[in-house]
């Protein structure tokens, strides 16, 4: 027991040491009170320059693992080996003599990370497939964002997920898990600190709930997977009724509009909601399509919308077609292939399938056709995804 509780603690001294301090002092600076205020390589780049970024960067990424092997030499548990490489990550962040303000860990976490991929590299659990939609990904975000953070939040949870699918039952998920998770957590908080999810947009702000709520339209994809055609026709169809009623109030009794104004955007004065054709439109996927196209025709719906609508409001400069922008689409269609990746396990469609879909959703929901595309993404790009499967076999 001495011996793993001594490894904790050297694993927390060695990370405690900070070199991206040690170069600012040697330059009359607090790094800590620059720049990005903390004593991390990415400061150290950004503040101090290459020089000192490349041995803050070595040693940041070496440490944790250098405090895993002394554990290990010490004779330490197999788990305190690992608990070893964690506490150097609060040595870093909490260092003793700088009253516990430190650097954020990233690039120790990274160094850990990388040591932990090298057993799942052995064990083929990393496939190329994965890399490369991993990359595919990181392009299409750093492109609609423009902002590290940003690619961290929507690219690490799926890195995990990938690893934790290909390896369900590996022995180093829950420490795998554990590092990704705080690498996450330090870039949702940088994403929050620098408030790089800005919307402006007053119609957005007060009709925001409709966007949050949107999710929650994967309820009819859960039950459609676990039940038939026409049960999860009965449902939707109830659900499309009661807005279509809600719709037809506003519509045409004015005590209704006035009651039901806070449910509808301005542009939904004289129209249905886009809250309704995306329900009418979903009973006509469900109708139409096999199961499986007809729940990633649906998916592509929710997942597409969020990804486009947050992004273009926060980062679309360049703008398309009325109220489209270059981020928005680009968005859209990260989203539509991320939803696809999550759901190979889970539906029988081809890779090739998945992708002439997400492109088509895309395409359609950029396209000024004159018609809501809440209605048209879904019906077309499971139209598109029909055809090639028939193509294909």
């Amino acid at each position: 027991m001495l011996k793993n509780i001594l490894s904790v603690l050297l694993g927390y001294l060695i990370g405690s040491f900070l070199p991206a301090y040690i170069f600012g002092r040697l330059k009359g600076i607090d790094i800590r009170q620059v720049g990005q205020k903390n004593a991390g390589t990415a400061n150290t780049f950004f503040t101090l320059g290459l020089y000192a970024a490349i041995p803050t960067g070595i040693i940041d990424l070496s440490k944790g693992l250098l405090s895993m092997w002394v554990a290990y030499k010490l004779g330490a548990s197999f788990t305190f080996i690992q608990i070893a490489g964690f506490s150097t990550i609060l040595g870093h962040v909490f260092p003793f003599y700088l009253r516990f303000k430190g650097g954020q860990g990233v690039a120790t976490s990274i160094g850990i990370l990388f040591y932990y991929l090298y057993f799942y590299i052995n064990i083929h659990a990393i496939y190329i497939s994965d890399i490369l939609f991993l990359l595919v990904i990181v392009l299409l975000i750093w492109s609609a964002a423009r902002e590290g953070p940003v690619v961290g939040i929507i690219v690490l949870p799926l890195f995990a997920y990938s690893l934790v699918r290909n390896a369900p039952r590996f022995y180093l998920n829950p420490f795998l898990i554990s590092i990704i998770t705080y690498i996450f957590s330090i870039n949702l908080i940088n994403t929050i600190d620098r408030k790089l999810f800005v919307i402006r947009d007053k119609e957005f702000k007060r009709h925001m709930w409709r966007t949050i709520l949107r999710p929650a339209a994967v309820v009819f994809v859960f039950y459609y997977l676990n039940t038939d055609k026409v049960s999860t026709l009965y449902l939707i169809g109830s659900v499309t009724a009661v807005f279509l009623l809600l719709d037809l109030t506003r519509l045409f009794i004015k005590r209704g509009r006035d009651a039901l104004r806070f449910m509808f955007k301005e542009r939904e004065g004289k129209t249905f909601s886009s809250m309704t054709t995306f329900l009418i439109a979903s009973f006509i996927i469900i109708l139409l399509f096999k199961k499986d196209i007809a729940i990633l025709s649906i998916l592509f719906l929710i997942t597409g919308d969020i990804f486009s609508k947050i992004f273009g409001l926060s980062f679309g400069k360049h703008r398309i077609f009325q109220n489209k922008s270059v981020e928005g689409s680009t968005a859209f269609l990260a989203g539509a292939l991320i939803v696809s990746f999550i759901s190979i396990p889970y539906l029988d469609i081809p890779w090739l399938i998945m992708l002439a879909g997400s492109i088509t959703a895309t395409i359609v929901e950029m396209l000024p056709m004159g018609i809501d595309d809440n209605f048209t993404v879904g019906i077309i790009s499971g139209s598109v995804m029909e055809l090639v499967k028939l193509f294909l076999h």
